[in-house]
Formats: structure tokens, sequence, C-alpha cells
């Protein structure tokens, strides 16, 4: 195991010593999209005195208005800063709790009137249910064993964890390495970042995001360990059965490569049905990547993400194992908040209204979840049934955002999933089933 630091990582989202939540960061078989308290957040204090509660209660706005856009430079935004300035006017409630003999300000705010700012701003809102992520990561210790972080394991890896998964909002599964798991997957796997095994072995927790890490030290002469970039494109399209197309360099008058491929983004991978099929008559919707490489330090913490069709991979650096991990985890909830927070505009230009149906609503408690479900959605502003017949409601939703935006904000959800034909094919218009 890497010797752990105590001012590993920097700004106030990392720095802040955060209450561990088990619905952030838990081992369970997950449930898509975890709906997380984004208006609530801890900051450990040294008294319950006036003036350290005072500046909690600054640092934990702070954190809140991070976990509620997805973006640490909210901070930077001139009305957020105001109200920083007088964070009691948001204030709900707040309450102090002892875990492992430490105290900790545990702060709740207005939700309602914190949108209200950040639609002011034309900020982005990041609603309350975020999808799960499961987590993969092989260590070596000083004697070169190998081994996974598991549930059970208690250490600076696993609180840097918690920590960020709690200050950015982002529910973060490590895997039981139990029985079934030791039969699926073995630490050659992790470590090799087969992501054919790492997606079987995931299965049974039913993840909506899964992320491989494998952290090591930084020196020149372990360097032939590990794949080339080339190296592993090859091993990730072995493994995972992806396909992809490039654009070489062509001679002027030379028919071009599709140029849909976002392999020209570095560290993305591309599955496609067809590698040769024509290029689309529209243009592809912008993807949202996560940085590839940062970081400093002899610690490298390489890393790749299977995210749907997608595989992304790279690597951090930090000082320690931790903290490479920590510089790591921030940025995939830096990616996660830019992919899936939704634009808000005073002016309301992109908002507008749906008409959806929603089958499979066959009792009174499946319609009350599913219309919780709608209003928990940052991209619906409201959301009221129309009509039902049978176990089919009609629902009219007014949106925050784009169309784009509600289904960018359904792509991983597990409840609601539109009604396709026999061959798999959505159906023409807004029409979904409700899965429960």
């Amino acid at each position: 195991m890497f010797p752990s630091k105590s001012n590993l990582i920097s700004g106030i989202a990392l720095t802040c010593c955060l209450l561990i939540a088990p619905a952030l960061f838990h081992a369970a078989p997950a449930q898509a999209s975890a709906l997380i308290e984004t208006n609530k957040a801890g900051v450990k204090v040294d008294s319950q005195a006036a003036s350290a509660r005072q500046e909690a209660q600054t640092q934990a706005l702070q954190l809140v208005f991070i976990k509620m856009t997805g973006d640490k430079t909210v901070l930077d935004n001139a009305g957020v800063k105001a109200a920083l300035r007088s964070p009691s006017q948001y204030l709900v409630s707040y309450e102090y709790q002892t875990r492992d003999g430490q105290l900790y300000y545990v702060a709740e705010f207005s939700r309602q009137s914190l949108v209200r700012i950040l639609q002011r701003e034309s900020l982005s809102l990041w609603g309350q249910r975020r999808p799960d992520t499961l987590l993969w990561l092989a260590g070596q210790d000083d004697s070169g064993q190998r081994w996974i972080l598991r549930e059970e394991q208690q250490d600076d890896t696993t609180r840097q964890l918690r920590r960020i998964s709690l200050a950015r909002g982002v529910p973060v599964s490590l895997p039981l390495m139990d029985l079934t798991d030791a039969g699926a997957i073995s630490v050659t796997d992790v470590w090799g970042q087969f992501t054919g095994v790492l997606r079987r072995a995931s299965e049974r927790y039913q993840p909506d995001l899964i992320l491989g890490v494998r952290l090591h030290p930084r020196q020149a002469d372990n360097a032939g360990q590990f794949l080339t970039t080339e190296e592993r494109l090859e091993q990730a399209l072995s493994n995972s059965n992806l396909a992809f197309a490039y654009e070489p360099e062509q001679p002027a008058g030379a028919e071009q490569a599709d140029p849909a491929s976002d392999l020209n983004e570095p560290g993305v991978l591309s599955e496609s049905e067809d590698a040769l099929a024509d290029p689309p008559v529209e243009p592809a919707p912008e993807i949202v990547s996560m940085a590839a490489n940062a970081g400093q330090g002899d610690i490298a913490a390489d890393w790749v993400l299977l995210d749907g069709k997608r595989t992304q991979f790279g690597t951090y650096y930090g000082t320690t194992g931790p903290e490479a991990v920590a510089n790591l985890m921030d940025a995939y909830a830096d990616y996660l908040g830019q992919r899936f927070a939704v634009g808000l505009g005073s002016n309301g230009a992109n908002a507008g209204t749906l008409r959806i149906s929603v089958a499979n609503l066959d009792s009174l408690s499946k319609y009350v979840h599913a219309q919780r479900f709608l209003s928990e959605l940052s991209v619906i502003k409201s959301a009221s049934m129309v009509s039902q017949e049978g176990p089919v409601a009609q629902f009219d939703i007014a949106l925050t955002g784009s169309v784009d935006d509600f289904n960018n904000a359904l792509s991983l959800e597990s409840r609601l999933r539109p009604v396709t034909d026999a061959l798999g094919r959505p159906l023409e218009g807004f029409n979904f089933y409700w899965n429960e």
C-alpha cells in the first residue's frame, strides 16, 4: 500500500473532511441512478463555537454549489460569490455529528433558493439522480503483491474515494470480491484492464458506468510491465468486440473517411454497428470526453472508463496512491457534471414542453413513483398526468432544458425505458415503459 498524506487534495471540495454516506459509496448491487441529497454537505470542525460554525457554513454552501452544478468553477460566479457572503440566508437546518471521534458540522440549504440563483446566473444544474459507478481498482504493495480494492477494505484510498464521492455527489461502488467475484475476475484481469472481463464481472452489480484503475509507481524501470497506447487499443478492441474507424491523412481529392468517428478525441474509442457505413446526414452531437491525463507525482493511476458503447482511458498522477486516485475521481466527477448537468437560463430559451406516454402504470403506487421520478429529474420543471387509459398514462412535462437534455437524462435510467419494436428500435414519439 502506498503511504498517505493529510493534504492530498487541493480545493475546497476536496480539502474538507466529509461525512461518509452509504448512499454515495456502497458495495451492494447497484440500482441505476442513485438519488442523493445535493443540497446538503458536512464539514469537519474543531468545536461548536459560533466562529467555527460560521466558517463551516460558508464551506458547506460552497460544497453544495459544486455538488449541484458538477462544476468547481461555479464558485467564481459573481452571483454565487454574493450568496456565499450570507449563507445563513439559505440555511434550512444544521446539526453536529461525531464520527470516529471527529466533529462535523452538517448543513442543509434551500434547494429551491439555490436553483433560482443558478437559473438567474444562467449556470448549470445537475439533478439529484446520479449514475452509479462500479470501481475496479488493482494496486501493488511494496513487496510486489497485487490486490483488488474491495468493500471491506479500510485504508487511505477508500477514505479518499468516500470523501470525493460525498463532496461531488458521485455514487461509487466497490466490488464485494466474494466467491462470485473471485470466480468471475482476477487481480490480473483488473491489473491488465481487460475490458471484456470487467464488463462480464460487473453484470451482477448492474452499474451505469464501469471504471477500472491500475495503481503503480511511475518508474522508468517499470515501463516495460505496462502496455503502450497502441497495445491498449488493441487489447480493448479484442476484449470488448469494439469496431472503430479513423481518418488517415489522404492526398487532395481522395475520398475522405467517416468524419463521425470520435477516435480523433484523445483516449476515446467508439463502437459503431458498421465502421464502413455511410456518414450520417445530420452532424453528430458534441461528445463530452474526460480529460485523459493530468497531475504530477511518482504514482500513476492508469484508468479505463466503460461508458455504454464508449471506452475512454488515460493516466492520472499523484505523490501517493490515494492522491493519484483522488485526482482521477475529481476529474471523473467533472466529466459526469459536464455530461449530465442541464444548462439553465433566465430567458428560458432552451425550455419546452413534451407530452410523453408511460406504460405499465397498473397501480397507484407505480403512478406515484413515476410522478415522483419525473419531478426529480433536473431537466424537468414540472410533470402532470393529463390522461390514463388502462396501464398507460400521458404526462405533460415542462422542460428546463432541451429535448436532447431530456433524452440524455434518461440515457442511463432503468426505470423509464423507451418502448421499442420487435427489432429493438424505439417507437416514434416519446413512448416509455415504467420498469419497477
